[in-house]
Protein backbone atom coordinates (compact mmCIF):
# COMPACT_ATOMS: atom_id res chain seq x y z
CA UNK A 1 0.00 0.00 0.00
CA UNK A 2 1.28 3.45 -0.88
CA UNK A 3 0.92 6.31 1.60
CA UNK A 4 0.95 9.90 0.44
CA UNK A 5 2.21 12.74 2.59
CA UNK A 6 0.93 16.19 1.73
CA UNK A 7 3.92 17.77 3.44
CA UNK A 8 6.48 17.22 6.18
CA UNK A 9 7.69 20.15 8.25
CA UNK A 10 11.29 19.83 9.31
CA UNK A 11 13.17 16.57 9.59
CA UNK A 12 10.74 13.71 10.03
CA UNK A 13 10.69 9.99 9.48
CA UNK A 14 7.94 7.68 8.33
CA UNK A 15 7.57 4.70 10.67
CA UNK A 16 4.96 2.45 9.10
CA UNK A 17 1.84 4.63 9.23
CA UNK A 18 3.09 6.94 11.95
CA UNK A 19 5.09 10.10 11.26
CA UNK A 20 7.36 11.25 14.06
CA UNK A 21 8.60 14.82 14.04
CA UNK A 22 12.13 15.28 15.33
CA UNK A 23 12.85 18.41 17.33
CA UNK A 24 15.37 20.60 15.52
CA UNK A 25 16.25 23.85 17.25
CA UNK A 26 17.10 26.79 15.02
CA UNK A 27 18.57 30.20 15.67
CA UNK A 28 15.26 31.72 16.73
CA UNK A 29 14.44 28.85 19.09
CA UNK A 30 15.10 28.91 22.81
CA UNK A 31 17.15 25.67 22.68
CA UNK A 32 20.26 25.94 20.52
CA UNK A 33 22.72 23.45 19.07
CA UNK A 34 26.08 23.02 20.83
CA UNK A 35 27.75 25.18 18.15
CA UNK A 36 25.48 28.19 18.72
CA UNK A 37 25.21 30.98 21.26
CA UNK A 38 22.55 33.63 21.82
CA UNK A 39 22.41 36.86 23.80
CA UNK A 40 19.52 39.29 24.21
CA UNK A 41 20.88 42.76 24.95
CA UNK A 42 19.59 46.26 25.57
CA UNK A 43 20.88 49.80 26.08
CA UNK A 44 22.80 48.96 29.26
CA UNK A 45 26.45 49.89 28.55
CA UNK A 46 29.07 47.21 29.11
CA UNK A 47 30.82 44.19 27.66
CA UNK A 48 28.82 40.95 27.54
CA UNK A 49 29.99 37.43 26.70
CA UNK A 50 27.76 36.08 23.93
CA UNK A 51 29.41 32.65 23.96
CA UNK A 52 32.73 30.86 23.93
CA UNK A 53 34.00 29.37 20.69
CA UNK A 54 35.85 26.16 21.56
CA UNK A 55 39.48 25.43 20.73
CA UNK A 56 40.11 24.33 17.14
CA UNK A 57 36.95 25.94 15.79
CA UNK A 58 35.93 28.64 13.31
CA UNK A 59 33.49 31.40 14.19
CA UNK A 60 31.47 31.32 10.96
CA UNK A 61 28.90 34.06 11.32
CA UNK A 62 26.75 36.23 13.53
CA UNK A 63 23.10 37.13 13.07
CA UNK A 64 21.92 40.33 14.71
CA UNK A 65 18.28 41.31 15.19
CA UNK A 66 17.73 44.88 16.35
CA UNK A 67 14.25 45.44 17.78
CA UNK A 68 14.77 49.01 19.05
CA UNK A 69 17.20 51.38 17.28
CA UNK A 70 20.56 51.94 19.01
CA UNK A 71 21.85 55.48 19.45
CA UNK A 72 25.48 54.64 20.26
CA UNK A 73 28.19 52.07 19.52
CA UNK A 74 28.14 48.28 19.23
CA UNK A 75 31.23 46.11 18.70
CA UNK A 76 31.80 42.37 18.56
CA UNK A 77 35.21 41.14 19.61
CA UNK A 78 37.21 39.34 22.29
CA UNK A 79 39.10 40.19 25.49
CA UNK A 80 42.05 41.77 23.69
CA UNK A 81 40.22 43.59 20.84
CA UNK A 82 36.64 44.80 21.36
CA UNK A 83 36.00 45.18 17.63
CA UNK A 84 37.96 42.19 16.33
CA UNK A 85 35.01 40.62 14.46
CA UNK A 86 32.45 43.39 13.79
CA UNK A 87 33.48 47.01 14.22
CA UNK A 88 30.99 49.69 15.21
CA UNK A 89 30.98 51.22 11.72
CA UNK A 90 29.80 47.89 10.23
CA UNK A 91 27.13 47.12 12.84
CA UNK A 92 23.50 47.69 11.85
CA UNK A 93 21.88 49.77 14.57
CA UNK A 94 18.40 50.25 13.09
CA UNK A 95 15.49 47.83 13.53
CA UNK A 96 15.88 44.73 11.39
CA UNK A 97 18.14 41.69 10.94
CA UNK A 98 21.60 41.31 9.45
CA UNK A 99 24.02 38.43 8.94
CA UNK A 100 27.76 39.00 9.29
CA UNK A 101 30.20 36.47 7.80
CA UNK A 102 33.16 36.28 10.18
CA UNK A 103 35.15 33.08 9.42
CA UNK A 104 37.83 33.50 12.09
CA UNK A 105 39.66 30.36 13.35
CA UNK A 106 40.57 29.80 17.00
CA UNK A 107 43.39 27.58 18.28
CA UNK A 108 42.22 28.04 21.89
CA UNK A 109 38.79 28.56 23.41
CA UNK A 110 37.82 32.23 23.00
CA UNK A 111 35.06 34.22 24.66
CA UNK A 112 33.19 36.32 22.09
CA UNK A 113 32.02 39.62 23.58
CA UNK A 114 29.46 42.22 22.57
CA UNK A 115 30.38 45.74 23.70
CA UNK A 116 27.52 48.23 24.15
CA UNK A 117 28.86 51.79 24.14
CA UNK A 118 28.93 53.94 27.29
CA UNK A 119 26.77 56.67 25.71
CA UNK A 120 23.95 54.27 24.78
CA UNK A 121 20.53 55.35 26.05
CA UNK A 122 18.20 53.46 23.68
CA UNK A 123 18.34 50.12 21.92
CA UNK A 124 17.52 46.44 22.19
CA UNK A 125 18.23 43.31 20.20
CA UNK A 126 19.47 39.75 20.04
CA UNK A 127 22.69 38.30 18.63
CA UNK A 128 23.32 34.69 17.63
CA UNK A 129 26.75 33.18 16.91
CA UNK A 130 27.47 30.01 14.93
CA UNK A 131 30.82 28.21 14.87
CA UNK A 132 32.09 24.86 13.62
CA UNK A 133 34.77 22.56 14.88
CA UNK A 134 37.81 21.91 12.74
CA UNK A 135 38.61 18.29 11.99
Amino acid sequence: MTHRFEYLRGPAKADNLRVTKLETPNLTAEALYANQAKLAFDDTPGSYVVGTAPANSVLEYAVVKITTNFNSTLDLGNASNASAYIANASFTKTAGMAKYDINVPFATATAIKLAVGAATTTGAGTIWLVWRLLA
